[in-house]
Formats: structure tokens, C-alpha cells, sequence
């Protein structure tokens, strides 16, 4: 059981770290200081937390809520099939069947959020790695393994 006190401790204690958390995540000052306090209040609705895991269920609320937020910002993938089908790709593309499409499309929606940012933005989007890692704060070294985990995950998938 928690109380009122418990939680108030709990920001006192955590919620620069929290704050810093979604600040990394949002790039947005006004977003992160928003989230971190849904964090907190998420925490004082709940009826019932265990006393001894309460830091631990505060960081996996977090990381739900940032990744709630990140979804809502990023529109499905499945909307712009017909854009992504038909974008600067050669006639031989024009033999993929809307069919095949939406099967890579939900295959590409199932991709984690990062994942599939970063596919998008290199396949078409055309941005190379170094660009893509400036715009989303990574080093181009991790845009390569999002990338590269991305290609197995679809050919798993798709073959």
C-alpha cells in the first residue's frame, strides 16, 4: 500500500532523473516536464503499489508513458503505403501488389519505435546515417545498428 507521503518522497528523490529521462527522449522541455508530472500522478491514482518496488514501478510507468507519447506523435505506417509503394521507386516496384504492401507496411509497424524511425527516415526519406543521427540526437553508429536490426526483423519477417 502507498500513500501520499510515499510519493512526495519519491519525487523528491527522482524527479530531476525523470525529468532528464523524458527530456532525452521528447526533445522538448515543455513535453518532458509534462510527462514527468503524469509520472507522478499516474503514481498517486493507483490504489494499490508495492511499498518495496515503488521506484521500480515509477520508471516502468515512465518508460510506458514515454513510449505512449512517442506513438502518438508518430502516425501509423500503414496511412502512407501508397506514398512509401510508389516513392521515386522504378517500374519494377509497380509489380508489388497492394497485398505484398501492406503485409511490409504492419511488418514495418511492428518494428520498435526507434527502429522504425530510423528505417524510415534512411529508406524513404533518403536521409543518410550522419543526418539521420542529427536530427534524432544518436550517434551514427547506433542509426547503423537500428538499421541493421531493422532489415533482420523484416526479412524474418517477410520471408
Amino acid at each position: 500500500m502507498k500513500s501520499k507521503k510515499q510519493v512526495e518522497e519519491l519525487y523528491q528523490q527522482h524527479h530531476q532523473k525523470i525529468y532528464g529521462y523524458f527530456l532525452q527522449r521528447l526533445r522538448s522541455r515543455e513535453d518532458a516536464l509534462d510527462a514527468c508530472q503524469e509520472t507522478f500522478f499516474r503514481l498517486l491514482r493507483q490504489p494499490r503499489l508495492p511499498s518495496c518496488g515503488l521506484t521500480a514501478y515509477m520508471w516502468k510507468s515512465a518508460k510506458n508513458l514515454a513510449r505512449e507519447i512517442y506513438r502518438k506523435k508518430t502516425p501509423p505506417l500503414e496511412n502512407d503505403t501508397d506514398d512509401i509503394a510508389w516513392s521515386g521507386q522504378g517500374p519494377e516496384k509497380q509489380l508489388v501488389s497492394s497485398e505484398e504492401i501492406r503485409e511490409i507496411a504492419r511488418a514495418i509497424n511492428e518494428l520498435s519505435p526507434r527502429c522504425r524511425e530510423v528505417f524510415i527516415l534512411h529508406r524513404f526519406k533518403n536521409l543518410s546515417h550522419k543526418e539521420i543521427a542529427q536530427q534524432l540526437g544518436l550517434t551514427p553508429k547506433t542509426v547503423e545498428n537500428h538499421m541493421v536490426n531493422a532489415l533482420v526483423c523484416l526479412r524474418g519477417k517477410l520471408m
